[in-house]
């Protein structure tokens, strides 16, 4: 195996062992339908949902059960040696990056649903870091080709900074290291939603507080201020 395609194994994502069942929207359902689909009243759909109005969108997920963790899972993984390293204060994006930020989420948001494929960097299937190199590729810019050599590039910034259009990533192949990479579509108080393409579900927007990403959360970092 050479170097490129051993580095793209990086990208796969191990199982989610967080216990926390979602369902990725699709067109045409109601809060109501999905509660029946999974045998819930709609009532506690609600309460797992807080911010979740009736209008649905569709790509986005709605968390179905809640994790049941014994203290023994509880722990911290391990983490990248990244999120130990200082973090600059750095500068809110200007009004021409914002609108960068607003384009490439459009051009991400059009590609919900496509399926996840490895090593895809096409409408045809992408993998997570593929993804990244499609979108950004749109405003003429080079990403490496990996989700790891992608954390390399950009400014890191603080989860309490995080604008749009951001890269936020993640340790999920279970060594610890970077192999999981998103942008930040939405900043909402203390919840950062993220697009991204899964292996399980292809291209979905996610939430950071989900247990599954939390426990995995490396870091964000600013590329949108480099162009």
């Amino acid at each position: 195996i050479n170097n490129a395609e051993s580095s793209l194994e990086d990208e796969i994502e191990e199982p989610d062992d967080s216990g926390e069942v979602f369902h990725v929207i699709e067109k045409g359902e109601t809060l109501n339908s999905i509660a029946k689909k999974y045998g819930i009243k709609l009532k506690q759909l609600k309460k797992l949902n807080p911010k979740q109005g009736d209008k649905l969108a569709i790509g986005h997920k709605l968390l179905v059960k809640k994790a049941v963790f014994k203290p023994e899972n509880t722990k911290p993984l391990v983490v990248y040696a990244e999120v130990d390293e200082p973090i600059e204060e750095v500068p809110e994006l200007s009004k021409e990056a914002l609108n960068k930020a607003d384009f490439l989420i459009v051009k991400a948001s059009e590609n919900i649903g496509t399926r996840y494929r490895r090593g895809g960097k096409s409408p045809g299937g992408f993998d997570c870091s593929g993804f990244m190199c499609f979108l950004f590729n749109e405003l003429e810019f080079k990403l490496p080709r990996t989700s790891s050599g992608q954390s390399q590039i950009g400014k890191k910034v603080k989860k309490s900074k995080a604008q749009l259009g951001d890269l936020i990533f993640f340790s999920t192949n279970g060594r610890g290291s970077v192999s999981h990479v998103g942008m930040v579509t939405e900043v909402d108080g203390d919840e950062i939603k993220f697009i991204h393409s899964s292996s399980s579900r292809g291209v979905i927007i996610s939430s950071l507080n989900e247990t599954y990403y939390s426990r995995r959360f490396v870091k964000i970092n600013r590329v949108l201020d480099k162009f």
